[in-house]
């Protein structure tokens, strides 16, 4: 018997018309899932934190509105942006614990004025910015973005006058311009070592960085950037200078001015190099060196003389006149000061006498009575006009005592309490009066 057919079957037949399945996508790829599945995560929480801020907006009048501040907003921002450890990092900086003041009843208001912590827009938006930057580029083995990054950081602590976290990233970067070999990254990290070295008091390693970057300035022919960092360089051994003659440290001290001239030279600022011939010149005269002395004070002078510098040459002068003293060539110390006594015509009257009063001192030690007595009485005319109490019982005792030595009365009357002096004495031996009255001066 024939099977009976039912529409495109056959009866009983497991043959059946095939269906169509539906068509799948590719298969997506790990990295693209993880991507989609941060970008979701870091919308809901976005969303989580815009309704948390809306719901406190709108709380009640009796509960406590809550603000975040800025820098937790940009801690959080850091961590949802991906960037775990420049939020690490970020969040130490920003919750240090401030040191407490020095005492509790007085704050210093200068220091106070001074004082700006990482708490506004202005530097917590740039910081956020540079540890993005600084996380981007250890990823990538980005040196030149690291660099950058490590500048920025280290710029904004020097600016809030955080000299020691400035000093820390400062440091990042030279390592990080060292791994780029790039001389003007190193030049400029070498630079910013030194500045913040000073400012820290540590002048050994302000004096080192700046030589490097003096170096690398030189090797790349730029005279602007040697001289400047010079200027620096010259401020520090100035100072150390000054503190090393404070201390009695005269070695120290000598090498210190010795290093400030070649740097003044480096520098080309004239007017300081002749300073420290100056200084040095002053101290080989105590060492009792008087041919390095006189060496020194002759370039001194001659610098003065090219630059019509008449207060820098009474000073030369004044100070040669002590050598020649000194050498027993009491004539060229003499000829000196008097050289000293035309330059310095707008100097004060007092320390025109005492210089008066030394040429006075130096005659009467050659045996010159009669340009001792002359130069005494200079001296004791200047004294009166002055009416210093003190000057003027110096000049009185040295004029009766050049006139005593020429048999001549005196030409003033002495106290009759007043010792007998045997010698010219110069002020600062006189005799004390403390005699304030006009009498004193008649």
């Amino acid at each position: 018997m024939a099977e009976k057919k039912h529409g495109r079957g056959i009866k009983g037949s497991i043959l059946i018309a095939p269906r169509k399945l539906p068509k799948f996508s590719k298969v997506p790829s790990i990295k693209s899932t993880i991507q989609r599945g941060s970008a979701i995560v870091r919308g809901f929480k976005t969303r989580i934190i815009a309704e948390l801020e809306a719901a406190t907006t709108k709380s009640d009048p009796g509960l406590t509105d809550i603000k975040v501040p800025p820098f937790q907003q940009l801690g959080v921002k850091l961590l949802m942006d991906g960037y775990p450890k420049a939020f690490i990092e970020f969040f130490e900086l920003t919750h240090q614990p401030q040191p407490p003041p020095a005492s509790p009843d007085y704050v210093d208001p200068k220091a106070a004025s001074d004082a700006k912590q990482l708490v506004d827009a202005s530097t917590l938006i740039p910081l956020k910015s540079h540890m993005e930057n600084a996380e981007i580029g250890a990823r990538e083995d980005d040196y030149d973005k690291m660099f950058a990054a490590n500048i920025g950081i280290a710029d904004l602590f020097e600016l809030v006058k955080d000299y020691k976290q400035a000093l820390f990233y400062f440091s990042r970067a030279l390592q990080a311009g060292e791994k780029t070999a790039t001389p003007t990254h190193i030049a400029k990290a070498r630079f910013a070592l030194g500045r913040v070295y000073w400012k820290l008091n540590d002048s050994a390693l302000a004096i080192q960085n700046y030589e490097h970057f003096i170096k690398l300035a030189q090797m790349a022919d730029d005279v602007a950037s040697t001289s400047e960092a010079a200027q620096h360089l010259l401020q520090i051994h100035t100072a150390c200078a000054e503190k090393f003659k404070e201390d009695g440290e005269y070695k120290a001290c000598r090498d210190c001015y010795d290093s400030a001239l070649e740097t003044a030279v480096l520098a080309e600022n004239w007017e300081m190099a002749g300073e420290m011939r100056y200084q040095l010149g002053l101290l080989y005269i105590d060492a009792r060196d008087t041919d390095t002395a006189l060496g020194y004070l002759t370039e001194f002078h001659q610098y003065c003389v090219a630059t019509n510098n008449k207060i820098g040459q009474g000073k030369a002068n004044e100070a040669m006149s002590e050598i020649f003293e000194m050498l027993d060539r009491a004539s060229d110390a003499v000829a000196h000061m008097e050289k000293y006594l035309e330059v310095v015509g707008s100097v004060g009257l007092l320390t025109k006498a005492k210089a008066a009063c030394k040429i006075g001192m130096l005659y009467y030690r050659v045996g010159d009575l009669e340009a001792a007595e002359r130069s005494f009485q200079s001296y004791y005319a200047m004294a009166r006009q002055a009416k210093d109490v003190r000057t003027l019982a110096s000049a009185r005792v040295n004029l009766g005592v050049v006139r005593a030595a020429l048999n001549r009365p005196p030409a003033v009357l002495m106290d009759e309490d007043q010792p007998t002096y045997s010698r010219p004495v110069l002020v600062d031996e006189g005799p004390d009066n403390d005699s304030d009255s006009d009498d004193f001066f008649k």
